[in-house]
């Protein structure tokens, strides 16, 4: 496992008090064959399907389209999970490659890998066990209809106990693209989705989507191209936060250009 320092003072008060903040997104990788199948399997046969040309053809688009949604599934795995705190930033993975921590400047946190997504789900449980209390607030990005659902699903797949920040219903969730469609927009308000480069765009937040995308994510992790896929999750999170900031009240007033109005 390969780490960057933390800060060891407010390590060591989070640990004795508990985290404010979890703000997290995750990349995963391709569901199995195996899982695509089932999903198209799933699919109904539409009513005005009738001869067997018509009801094979409707199979071969429902196949079709779990393929294209192979990184959506249920059973795809999670491939990395990144992490912002006010007491720091971690980023785990299990994408099979070497440590990228020094080829990776301007990521600051720690980076811990895994071999298998049990492992690294294990580590990220006793890591919050240690950290998070009922009152410790968790931060995403379509994190209520996605990643969340996502890292439960995966925990119970793996008949892991569910860490206790994740059992619903406990701690309490700010999901950055809800509450940016209800209450920050009149352009997109109605909608129920939104991408957050889209919403970068609008808040004048830095920009940096252009080199890769979430639909990249997949089939990197899959080449071992962690020195990609853990870079853009990490700016992803730390992007939400960065809204989440703003979006609640937390950052003082900046120039145009970014800076400090008291500098």
């Amino acid at each position: 496992m390969c780490k960057q320092p933390t800060n060891l003072l407010a390590e060591a008060q989070v640990i004795n008090t508990g985290l404010r903040h979890f703000c997290f997104d995750i990349e995963t990788g391709n569901a199995t064959a195996e899982d695509i199948n089932t999903k198209a399997q799933e699919a109904k046969i539409p009513a005005k399907a009738k001869t067997d040309e018509d009801i094979n053809a409707a199979k071969i688009e429902a196949y079709q389209k779990a393929t294209e949604k192979a990184a959506l599934l249920d059973r795809a795995p999670i491939t990395v999970i990144a992490v912002a705190t006010e007491a720091g930033n971690v980023v785990w993975n299990c994408i099979p490659d070497p440590c990228p921590v020094k080829t990776m400047p301007g990521l600051n946190g720690e980076i811990r890998n895994f071999k298998t997504e049990r492992e690294m789900l294990i580590d990220l449980r006793e890591w919050l066990a240690e950290r998070a209390s009922a009152a410790t607030e968790i931060i995403g990005f379509n994190s209520r209809g996605f990643d969340l659902p996502k890292l439960r699903n995966a925990y119970i797949r793996h008949k892991l106990q569910l860490p206790t920040i994740f059992v619903p219903g406990i701690n309490p969730h700010y999901d950055v693209m809800k509450e940016y469609l209800r209450n920050f927009t009149t352009e997109f308000n109605g909608q129920l989705f939104v991408k957050l480069k889209t919403l970068q765009n609008r808040f004048g937040l830095p920009e940096y989507k252009e080199f890769i995308s979430g639909a990249d994510a997949p089939k990197l992790a899959a080449e071992g191209k962690s020195k990609l896929v853990i870079p853009y999750c990490y700016m992803d999170t730390m992007t939400t936060y960065l809204a989440y900031q703003f979006m609640t009240g937390q950052i003082e007033d900046k120039t145009e250009n970014g800076g400090n109005t008291n500098a």
